[in-house]
C-alpha cells in the first residue's frame, strides 16, 4: 500500500533522528496508508497502532493485569503520536474517541530527495546530485 510513505519514512527518521518507537510508529502509519491518497491520510483504530510497535494487546475482558497492560500499550503509542506530531512527520486532523478513529495527514510536504539531502548534512555526508 504505502512503499512509497515507507521510503519516506526510512529517510524522515534518519535526518530527524527519531526513536526507535517513533520509528516504527512512523513506519507502520506509513504502510497502512495508501500512496495515492493526497494528502496521505492514515485513519488508525486505538487497537491498530500497538502490534505496529511490537506490543500485543490482550482483550479488554475486565481483569486489572489486562487493564494495566492495554493502558501501558495505549500510553507508548500516544506518546510516540505526540512525538511524530512535533517532529512534523505526521499532522492530527481529528482526534480518535469513542465510535471515531483518530485521523492523521502523514508525510505531506516532505519528498525522498530533500530527506535524503537534509539524512547527509546530518550525517556529514557529500550530496550525491553535487557530484
Amino acid at each position: 500500500m504505502g512503499a512509497q510513505l515507507v521510503g519516506k519514512a526510512f529517510a524522515f527518521g534518519i535526518s530527524h533522528s527519531l526513536s526507535g518507537n517513533e520509528f516504527r510508529l512512523l513506519a507502520f502509519m506509513a504502510h497502512t496508508t495508501r500512496d495515492t491518497g493526497q494528502p496521505p491520510r492514515y485513519f488508525g483504530s486505538r487497537e491498530m497502532s500497538p502490534p505496529g510497535l511490537g506490543l500485543l494487546i490482550p482483550e479488554d475482558d475486565g481483569r486489572p493485569d489486562n487493564g494495566r497492560a492495554r493502558r501501558s500499550a495505549f500510553e507508548v503509542v500516544r506518546r510516540a503520536t505526540a512525538a511524530l506530531v512535533s517532529a512534523g512527520a505526521i499532522t492530527r486532523i481529528r482526534s480518535g474517541r469513542a465510535g471515531q478513529r483518530a485521523e492523521f495527514t502523514i508525510l505531506t510536504g516532505y519528498s525522498i530527495e530533500s530527506l535524503s539531502k537534509s539524512r547527509n548534512e546530518t550525517l556529514g555526508l557529500p550530496d550525491l546530485q553535487d557530484q
